[in-house]
């Protein structure tokens, strides 16, 4: 994750506000990943990315923050945030569950 080579990308950071996120986050997220490949976009391109990005594919399972949880038991769960949260990556993508 430390790696100049390396670039993070999240998904919540992603699906903009079709998926419960931010619309701008997204196009910031979208500029990252294009300006992080060397790829030169116009704003009315990324306008076009941003909105084909989300919906109608098969790339997210529901596409919706947090979807997950209403298929995990509480069971699961828990053993999810006593093993993961303890990790360096979940806490610094801070996905250490509530």
């Amino acid at each position: 994750m430390r790696n100049n080579n390396t670039l993070i990308v999240r998904f919540e950071d992603l699906v903009g506000s079709k998926g419960g996120g931010s619309d701008e986050i997204q196009r910031n997220t979208i500029k990252a990943i294009l300006e992080f490949s060397g790829i030169s976009k116009y704003d009315n391109e990324i306008d076009k990315i941003q909105l084909s990005l989300f919906g109608g594919t098969h790339t997210f399972r529901e596409g919706q923050i947090n979807a997950w949880r209403k298929d995990v038991d509480s069971k699961t769960l828990e053993l999810m945030k006593s093993t993961l949260c303890e990790t360096d990556i979940v806490r610094q993508l801070n996905y250490c569950l509530e």
